[in-house]
């Protein structure tokens, strides 16, 4: 998983399927800055939709503690760390909910 431009974060907005439902956002986003999962080089949209929701949540976390921008200078985050941090990709999640 790669860094999030402010690209990856805003051009999503304007698909028709964000549109319908904000939840998607989240897929879109992932699909955008996950660049190998596995051996799978080539990650899109569904891709990440046919992921079991436990794994879907993982990769949510992770990509909230690479993109948090807490503690830029400080050690690389290990895969199983949490983060409290409050940034889009959790308010995306936030927005399907019901």
């Amino acid at each position: 998983m790669r860094l999030a431009t402010a690209a990856d974060e805003i051009l999503p907005l304007r698909d028709p399927r964000v549109q319908q439902n904000e939840a998607y956002l989240a897929v879109i986003v992932l699909a955008r800055v996950i660049v190998r999962l596995g051996t799978l080089a080539d990650i899109h949209t569904g891709t990440i939709e046919g992921l079991f929701a436990s794994d879907l949540a993982y990769l949510q976390r992770l990509y909230e503690q690479l993109n948090s921008g807490d503690d830029v200078d400080g050690p690389v985050l290990s895969a199983g760390a949490s983060s409290a941090s409050g940034n889009s990709l959790r308010r995306m999640n936030a927005l399907g909910e019901a």
